[in-house]
């Protein structure tokens, strides 16, 4: 974890078997950008969209600080004229 940066570094194993029977493995190395809520609020903002609400879950529950995920509902501000 590189808190300065806001990384996370993964590794992923992906073991497939072949129709010989014989396991392939494949690694992926990974790095992760973490965004904090009120930065990924600055840029939708900037990005001209208005913050609707902000949840923490699938289940529409309002977001707090265990949360793992950060949901956004946002509109553009000045939709496109149709």
């Amino acid at each position: 974890m590189d808190y300065a940066a806001q990384l996370q570094h993964y590794t992923v194993i992906y073991d497939s078997i072949g129709a010989d029977g014989v396991v392939h493995r494949t690694s992926v190395n990974m790095s992760l950008r973490y965004t904090f809520r009120y930065e990924a609020e600055l840029v939708l903002e900037k990005a001209g969209f208005n913050i609707e609400e902000v949840y923490g879950s699938y289940q529409f529950d309002r977001f707090g600080d265990a949360d793992e995920r950060m949901i956004f509902v946002a509109r553009a501000a000045n939709p496109p004229l149709t």
